[in-house]
Formats: C-alpha cells, sequence, structure tokens
C-alpha cells in the first residue's frame, strides 16, 4: 500500500463514509484506517502508522481528537465543529513542538470559500464600517448553533477578532428539517445593500476540499484555519492539487 497514509474519524456518520471512499479511490492517497465510536483512537493510529487523520466526527470532539493525533504522530484535519480559537491556539503549540502540523477547516466546500472572498471583496467597497449579518439555515439535527462556517465568517469580516464583533457583525441561525446548508452575508450600505449567498445540495461539495485540506496537511508546519491556504497552494503547484 503507497500513497499519503490516512486515517479517517467518524467513518461510519455521513461524510466519513463517503470520504473513506473518496481517499480509498483517490490516486496518491491511500485509505489504512477506518475509525468508529467503539474504536480506541491512539493505538489504531500508531498500529496503522497514519500520517494525516481526518476528523468527521461530532461538534465539541475534534479538538480533543487533534491533541491524540498529534501525540500519536499525526497530523489533524479537523473538519469537525466547535473548534475555539483558544483550541487552535493549543493545537498549534503542540504541532510545532512536535515538529507537526495540521489544517482545522470550518467549510471544505470551495463555494464556501468563494462566498468568503466575495463577502471580503464587498466590504472592502462598502467600507469596515458597514453593518454585516449572516445568516445561515441547515436541517433540524445540527446541534452547533451558530454554525463553524459562519463563525469562521464573522471572524474575517470583523478584522479577526474571535468575538466576531457584535457591533457590527451578527448571525441569524435557523435549523428546519430537510433544509440544505445555505450561508448568506448581508451587507447594509448607504441606502443600498449586498447579498453574497452559498448553499451545499449535495456532499460531494466537500470532495475537493478534504483531498486538498490531507495534502496540505501533510506538508503544513503548525495549525492553519480554514481552506484557504490550502487551496492557494493548491494552485500555486498545480496537479496533483487541483481536483476542482
Amino acid at each position: 500500500m503507497s500513497g499519503l497514509r490516512v486515517a479517517v474519524v467518524g467513518a461510519r456518520g455521513r461524510l466519513g463514509r463517503l470520504a473513506c471512499e473518496w481517499i480509498a479511490e483517490e490516486r496518491g492517497m491511500a485509505l489504512v484506517v477506518a475509525v468508529t465510536r467503539d474504536d480506541d483512537l491512539a493505538p489504531l493510529l500508531a498500529g496503522a502508522r497514519v500520517q494525516v487523520g481526518l476528523d468527521l466526527t461530532r461538534a465539541g470532539i475534534g479538538a480533543a481528537h487533534g491533541l491524540v493525533m498529534l501525540r500519536a504522530g499525526v497530523r489533524p484535519v479537523i473538519g469537525t465543529s466547535g473548534v475555539s480559537q483558544a483550541q487552535v491556539q493549543e493545537l498549534d503549540v503542540l504541532a510545532l513542538d512536535l515538529g507537526l502540523g495540521g489544517l482545522v477547516v470550518p467549510n471544505f466546500s470551495l463555494g464556501a470559500l468563494a462566498l468568503l472572498r466575495g463577502a471580503r471583496t464587498v466590504q472592502g467597497v462598502l467600507g469596515d464600517g458597514c453593518p454585516v449579518m449572516i445568516e445561515e439555515a441547515h436541517h433540524a439535527g445540527k446541534k452547533d448553533v451558530p454554525s463553524g462556517t459562519s463563525l469562521h465568517l464573522a471572524r474575517n469580516l470583523s478584522g479577526g477578532d474571535p468575538s466576531g464583533d457584535g457591533d457590527r457583525v451578527s448571525i441569524r441561525s435557523d435549523r428546519m428539517p430537510g433544509s440544505p446548508a445555505s450561508h448568506t452575508v448581508a451587507f447594509s450600505g448607504s441606502g443600498e445593500s449586498v447579498r453574497v449567498a452559498h448553499a451545499v445540495h449535495d456532499p460531494r461539495a466537500y470532495k475537493a476540499g478534504i483531498l486538498l485540506s490531507l495534502r496540505y496537511a501533510a506538508q503544513r508546519s503548525g495549525i492553519a484555519v480554514g481552506l484557504e491556504e490550502a487551496l492557494d497552494a493548491g494552485q500555486a503547484s498545480g496537479s496533483p492539487w487541483d481536483h476542482r
């Protein structure tokens, strides 16, 4: 078995099952272990000689899994919501101390990254003082409110303030049965408004971002946040990073 040795943590979930298929089919990658909630994570990672671990578990436990991965010599890609700025810093300190790296990804969709970049462009034209409303909707079973994507958007549109600058950037969250994952960034200018929107209708939207993130984490030093650096690195180096 050759190629980048990858573990998927949360392999029985909807996205976890798909990620296992995508990695197993991907040239230059090898799915070496599929981890479920019944498994003891650290011994499995060590025994399979995993290089990069993809966490797709439930909200709130991704950071703890990331620490386990790093201590096992594995580079984490955390796609689970609920990783705080303080937890990212803790992961980063440990990764650098161990000579490793990884990535925390609020949203693996390339379209969500396009939403962020488009929102930054609008904000640059209308001015940083322009009020911003982030509106997000997800299926009724999504537990984290607001979503990790919304918090990532808020931090980026409020000058990096982890709080999202409640005076200028606000978030409205809806949870409805059958609702697709959608995010809209609305700006109120002087006598005008601008809305930038994105929605995911099929989980295949996450495939390119997952594969890019795994490759990027394999050569990253320290812990980065978001898909942006991985995409930029992939575009700069060309094949085999460009999976769009």
